[in-house]
């Protein structure tokens, strides 16, 4: 390894032998507590910051967990009562047996008003119309 010495160095950067190296300004003993009050807010804020995204994210993942619980639970129910309703009734209110599937599908996926809440999360859902029904013909089944 080859030593440089520090009089060659000053000479081969251009600067005079006798040019005195200019010194790092330090702070004072106020400064550097005052930088370092500034990062500790600076850090406390951040964490903060950190602390209520982590609480918000779980808490969307909380919440989302018990739409999706409701929904099952809306879709079982409403499978449950149509599959009570025979043929002749399902006809009369416009659905088939498989329309019921459908609907189920629709309530599990979030498209159906009054699932969980008063807001669906996509599109309002439409079931395809019985065309064997006639329109005055229709009666309400108790």
């Amino acid at each position: 390894m080859k030593m440089i010495d520090a009089t060659a160095a000053l000479h081969a950067s251009g600067q005079p032998a006798n040019t005195p190296i200019a010194r790092f300004p330090f702070p004072d003993h106020t400064q550097v507590e005052r930088l370092l009050a500034a990062g500790r807010a600076a850090r406390s804020a951040y964490m903060v910051t950190l602390v209520e995204r982590a609480f918000r994210a779980f808490g969307h993942g909380i919440t989302g967990a018990l739409r999706m619980v409701r929904r099952w639970q809306v879709a079982m129910k409403t499978r449950a009562a149509l599959e009570r309703l025979s043929d002749y009734q399902l006809r009369d209110i416009g659905l088939t047996r498989h329309d019921v599937d459908v609907l189920v599908g629709h309530i599990l996926a979030g498209r159906v008003i009054g699932a969980e809440s008063s807001e669906a999360s996509g599109p309002a859902i439409v079931l395809p119309v019985n065309r064997n029904v006639s329109q005055g013909r229709t009666r309400r089944v108790a």
